[in-house]
């Protein structure tokens, strides 16, 4: 399965790392990840993990998926650490949080209607300037980026729930 990079770059060149994954039937991850959308890792409704589903890694499409994921992983010389389906809804969004106990987040996207919500990084410059940089994703898309870089997903104001399936990994010792 080829994976063409791209790496584009709203903050700096080391913060953002895009690759874009042909060959796969995203509208099959899709619906293999909704099937867990009531799922969710947390009950809890202030936790990001009340947002986040199990999904089933051995589902056929997921598969395929998951293993160009790893093979991408390997190559970055980094090891999975959890991995989770992100649904939203109509009107769902993601509040602003990181991923600071793990080197690297990911997120794939599998399904993107129109106005549904794109992935925003969030700094803070000195004691109180706020900078926000905005990614417009695509399906199909394989986005890499540091566990301790702040981020939200807009609100979803599409009719048709937005998928995505994401991630944590850590650098493997030399």
């Amino acid at each position: 399965m080829p994976s063409q990079f791209d790496k584009k770059s709203p903050l700096t060149d080391d913060c953002l790392e895009i690759w874009n994954i042909t060959g796969i039937d995203n509208e099959a991850i899709a619906e293999e990840t909704l099937k867990y959308i009531d799922n969710v890792r947390s009950l809890n409704p202030v936790e990001t993990l009340s947002e986040d589903s199990v999904i089933d890694e051995n589902a056929p499409a997921t598969k395929v998926l998951l293993n160009e994921i790893f093979n991408i992983l390997d190559q970055k010389n980094l090891a999975r650490s959890t991995i989770w389906g992100q649904m939203h809804r109509k009107y769902e969004s993601t509040a602003l949080h990181d991923h600071a106990c793990d080197d690297v987040a990911w997120v794939y996207y599998a399904r993107l209607p129109p106005d549904s919500g794109v992935l925003v990084f969030s700094m803070i410059l000195g004691w109180s300037q706020k900078v926000e940089a905005k990614h417009e994703p695509k399906v199909g898309q394989l986005v890499f980026f540091p566990g301790y870089m702040l981020h939200r997903v807009t609100k979803n104001y599409s009719d048709i729930p937005r998928v995505s399936i994401a991630g944590n990994a850590n650098y493997l010792d030399e």
